[in-house]
């Protein structure tokens, strides 16, 4: 029982193990490497994260798009596209944005970002650089709609990137590359930003709807949105037509800057929205600075033009040479497509990459009521906290990642629970099997025991019957003797003394019988034994014992010697009894594989099978029996076995 116990749960172990394997071999991922308790608890860390960063909203309405290459009719062709900033800066940082399509099951994906492809970055006269990152298809970093961070630690004064295996439009099914933005970060300051843009080649919309200029124009499309308790609306004023109105911000002193970033009026939340994107911004505006507060020593340092409609986007950055200014104004230059409307949701001027401008004091050139004018420098938009540049891709980055993992963390606990149910299952059979094992064996030890028992009665019969028969038989000879020879008081005697001795033997035998069913010990010495038992049973036959490889005969076990003996001692007795024979010849021949025991005699024969207690007796040596006729006369009795 205990037996198929093990092997059952040894099978067990192999299936379960084989799943473990073909989990392994399935999904080669540090996934596979983490307990259940792990896993579940990284799908946790990975929610709890999630609810924390910048959600990834896709901004609407008309804008920038990026810059394209030529349309080609498969992947296998080289572009590549570089933007240089003319003086060598530590960089550790470049961000590919995708330009982003619309599926048509509604989702969003990365349009013409290539399959494979290298970044490089380079100073002045160095045309050839230095290869800061690799990407091949098999890194995964398709599909994708938000920004591809590359962190690297250089020194550069451009930066270019290389496809050599691009992927399909969505559109026509040519194969391009295709970006929205290009930034290169040194610490804080995409030192990219309106620089210019060389490339292999151009799309048939170059200086359109795409253009090479917009690689690099500061407009994103992503609308940021960070889940935040606080949240505030926009600042705007409407205003008197033909006026140039502005907003000034008060750094308290004069305060290094070098960057300022406007966010427009958020779209409403109406669908469609009833107000353009660039709702509230001028098409011209100019950003001063002044140490002076009526701005008489004003500095020009960033003014804005639009181009085209496409000249838009959910954040305007500006960036200028540092300079030390108290008073930043942001002018209407031109009013927009809405002359009567200035506003924007937060204004943020950069010192150090430090936002200087929130919680300053502000004012509005005209003497006009605000709306929500504590919230142009706040901190805030519409949806929650506004991040640095940096941080805010940085978080989309890691969103796209998590968003990522999560069903592959799902799927692999997924797959762990089916795994245990599998094994739940198994050993639920493996228990039904080992009770049944259980229940077989249990059966199985009765039918051996109630063998054994019929065996140990067999065996007891058939000793009574070989051990004590001869006896008995000699008892009855003797009687008969004694009723023969009343006559011969002498004689008498004699006989009267043998009946005593063959009844003390008797006895004896009795005894030693009944001590070797229970305690079985090998035979002093076989041949000898065999040798008295021909000469006490066969008193009036000539007999011959005759004993081949004798020395093997101590190597038998107990109760075989003691089984042969027994056998061969009843063939002695059915030969003194029926037979009427004058001679017997006993041959026994032994070897490690095999023993034969050939008793023959010239008696009268016998008709048929082997008498019964030489079948019993064969049968509990587990031998071949034989009683064939002697062609000279009588029989030849053969008994085979493996010792």
């Amino acid at each position: 029982m205990w037996f198929l116990l093990h092997f059952l749960l040894l099978v067990a172990c192999a299936l379960g193990g084989a799943g473990a394997a073909e989990a392994s071999e399935a999904q080669e991922t540090p996934l596979a490497a983490l307990s259940l308790e792990a896993l579940e608890a990284r799908a946790q860390e990975i929610e709890r994260e999630l609810g924390e960063l910048a959600l990834e909203k896709v901004a609407g309405g008309i804008g920038s798009v990026g810059f394209e290459t030529y349309l080609h009719d498969g992947p296998d062709h080289a572009e590549w596209v570089e933007v240089d900033w003319g003086k060598p800066v530590p960089i550790d940082q470049v961000v590919l944005v995708p330009t982003i399509w619309r599926e048509k099951k509604g989702g969003v994906t990365a349009d013409g970002f290539p399959l494979e492809f290298r970044v490089l970055a380079g100073s002045g006269a160095d045309k050839e650089g230095a290869v800061i990152a690799t990407f091949t298809e098999k890194d995964g970093h398709l599909p994708r709609s938000a920004p591809l961070i590359i962190p690297c630690q250089t020194t550069a004064s451009w930066v270019r990137v290389e496809a050599t295996l691009l992927s399909q439009r969505a559109y026509d099914r040519y194969f391009n590359m295709q970006f929205s933005e290009l930034m290169v970060f040194s610490g804080e300051e995409n030192v990219a930003l309106k620089q210019a843009v060389k490339s292999s080649s151009t799309g048939r919309e170059e200086g359109g709807r795409r253009a090479r200029s917009q690689l690099t124009d500061g407009f994103l499309p992503y609308e940021m949105i960070v889940p935040a308790a606080a949240s505030s609306g926009a600042c705007k004023v409407t205003h008197e037509p033909g006026v140039q109105p502005s907003f000034v911000f008060d750094l308290g002193q004069s305060t290094p800057i070098n960057r300022i970033h406007l966010h427009p009026i958020e779209s409403s939340n109406t669908f469609p929205a009833d107000v353009p994107t660039e709702f509230g911004v001028p098409d011209n505006y100019a950003v001063e600075g002044a140490n002076r507060e009526d701005f008489s020593d004003a500095v020009n340092l960033a003014e804005r033009h639009r181009k085209s409609p496409y000249d838009v986007g959910p954040l305007f950055m500006e960036r200028f040479p540092e300079g030390s200014y108290r008073f930043v104004r942001v002018r209407a230059l031109l009013p927009n497509f809405y002359p009567r409307v200035l506003g924007f949701s937060e204004i943020e001027i950069f010192s150090k990459g430090k936002n200087v401008a929130q919680g300053k004091p502000m004012q509005f050139s005209e003497a006009l009521p605000l709306v929500n004018p504590g919230s142009l420098n706040d901190g805030l938009n519409r949806y929650g906290q506004i991040l640095p540049l940096k941080q805010w891709l940085g978080q989309l980055a890691r969103r796209h990642d998590l968003e990522k993992e999560l069903p592959l963390v799902r799927q692999e606990i997924q797959h762990r629970f089916s795994l245990q149910k599998q094994q739940r299952t198994l050993l639920a059979w493996l228990a039904g099997l080992a009770l049944a094992g259980g229940v077989v064996a249990v059966l199985a030890g009765r039918i051996r025991n109630m063998r054994q028992i019929a065996q140990l009665r067999e065996r007891f019969a058939a000793d009574l019957h070989d051990e004590l028969g001869a006896s008995l038989r000699s008892i009855g000879m003797l009687t008969e003797m004694a009723r023969e020879d009343l006559a011969a008081p002498k004689t008498l005697g004699g006989i009267l003394d043998q009946i005593q001795s063959t009844t003390a033997s008797t006895l004896t035998a009795m005894r030693n019988r009944m001590e070797k069913q229970w305690h079985p010990t090998a035979a002093q010495d076989l041949p000898q034994e065999m040798r008295q038992l021909s000469k006490r049973l066969l008193p009036d036959i000539r007999w011959n014992l005759e004993i081949q490889g004798e020395e093997h005969l101590p190597n038998l076990k107990a109760r075989m010697m003691d089984d042969l003996l027994l056998f061969y001692k009843e063939c002695l007795v059915n030969i003194s009894r029926h037979s009427n024979a004058t001679h017997v010849r006993a041959v026994l021949q032994a070897n490690p594989k095999q023993l034969r025991l050939e008793v023959s005699d010239n008696g009268q024969g016998i008709k048929g099978d082997p008498p019964p207690s030489l079948k019993r007796r064969a049968r509990l040596l587990n031998a071949k029996l034989t009683a064939d006729p002697d062609p000279a006369g009588g029989t030849i009795i053969s008994l085979n076995f493996r010792p």
